[in-house]
């Protein structure tokens, strides 16, 4: 990552301030590992920081500022009217420029979050996401030309046959020793085994063994499967070998559901936690302040759960779903969709309470957002959505810029 430091003041007898200021931002930089240069319009950079270095500065903002893409980002210092200029700046704005305030410790720890936003730009290009399948029929929203996401993310999608797959997991013996080693782990943290014995463990973890010897054979950095394709003729499903995967770190999304993977892999760079997929599968409109969802699903990573039993796949009783419990906590809902994956939806959200409704997916959250029934029932991105652990409203606003996506948001705060 490259990033342009532009210095702005009133005039050329501040240039000592200037070069003092410039210099003050690149060793910063420099201890991130980040390369820094005093801005030219003869270079490119990834992003361009304005260091507002004294006021009268505002015009030269002006006669910048449509050569500079988004984010704007300003960084103000204590002394020479450096605030209130920039102040002014943003107003001008609308308030839609990031200021960080170059003197205190709490600013330099919240431009280190922002910087490590930054580089996601740059940790995307070339990943390759592994597509096991195709998008499964059912999702006509959510099945972007390979070329889109290449454009817009820079991620190559690389499709593999769900019939190879196959193949490779009947290679597989159920006494693997791998096998055999995680059955263990699995079992001694379950609270109970419900529906499913040691042998149904053992055909899906045939299906994760596979995988993660594709993933690491084509070195895919994601991967989403079309999981109900290999459900009759292995007879498991993919929910327990999603679940490993992404608890290990591999984003590994379900039924070849690209924006959503991409999503949750987003959501991986920005917070450094595992991510859960689910449906929505219920709202409740009738409160007026709140909105009331349930994200439902049959596979969630093990290692966000409080705790966990392991029973069947709700839709065809097969394999092993898994029925996680989480703890009551502030989280992030988000999803990027749209034709051209343009488009973000993202909320502060609130678990409630875990759910145990015989007739939804395995493992269910009850969510307390804002009210925005109107993007879920008029205006929705598709119907996979992503739960993470933490609240990144403000990441994801930064991301919005960066990747020019047009975001459908809510901030109420609990």
């Amino acid at each position: 990552m490259k990033i342009g430091l532009l210095p702005l003041s009133s005039g050329s007898d501040k240039r000592d301030l200037e070069l003092k200021f410039i210099s003050d931002i690149k060793n910063f930089l420099k201890d991130k590992n980040i390369e820094s240069f005093e801005y030219s319009d003869k270079e490119n950079f990834d992003f361009v920081f304005f260091l507002v270095v004294t006021g009268g500065s505002e015009k030269n903002f002006l006669k910048i500022k449509d050569n500079i893409k988004p984010p704007y980002i300003f960084i103000a210092n204590k002394y020479n009217n450096s605030l209130p200029a920039t102040i002014e700046i943003n107003a001008y704005l609308e308030g839609k420029g990031r200021v960080f305030l170059w003197d205190k410790k709490s600013e330099k720890k919240d431009l280190i979050r922002t910087l490590n936003v930054l580089k996601i730009k740059d940790e995307f290009k070339e990943k390759r996401f592994g597509l096991i399948g195709n998008p499964s029929h059912w999702l006509i929203s959510s099945a972007p030309d390979f070329k889109v996401v290449k454009e817009k993310f820079g991620i190559k999608v690389e499709s593999y046959p769900v019939e190879k797959f196959i193949e490779k997991v009947n290679e597989i013996s159920e006494n693997d020793k791998k096998i055999e080693k995680i059955i263990e782990e699995i079992k001694k943290k379950a609270t109970k085994l419900l529906n499913i014995d040691d042998n149904d463990i053992k055909r899906a973890l045939r299906a994760y063994v596979a995988m993660d010897r594709l993933i690491k054979e084509n070195e895919w950095d994601l991967i989403s499967m079309e999981c109900f394709k290999i459900i009759e003729p292995l007879d498991t499903t993919g929910c327990l070998a999603l679940s490993l995967l992404t608890s290990e770190g591999l984003i590994s999304g379900c039924e070849g559901d690209i924006p959503s993977t991409i999503t949750m892999y987003l959501m991986k760079k920005i917070s450094g936690k595992s991510p859960f997929m689910g449906n929505i599968a219920w709202i409740d409109r009738e409160g007026e302040k709140t909105l009331d969802l349930i994200l439902a699903h049959c596979t969630v990573p093990l290692s966000i759960v409080n705790n966990y039993l392991l029973t069947t796949h709700f839709e065809t009783g097969k394999g092993v779903g898994i029925k996680g419990f989480f703890n009551k906590e502030i989280g992030t809902l988000v999803r990027i969709g749209g034709k051209n994956l343009d488009k973000i939806y993202f909320s502060r959200c609130k678990i409630v309470d875990n759910l145990k409704d015989d007739n939804m997916c395995r493992t269910q959250i009850l969510l307390k957002t804002n009210k925005d029934s109107e993007y879920f029932l008029k205006r929705p991105l598709g119907n996979h959505h992503i739960f993470v652990q933490g609240d990144y409203q403000d990441e994801l606003k930064l991301i919005s810029e960066i990747f020019n996506l047009e975001p459908f948001s809510s901030s109420k705060m609990f």
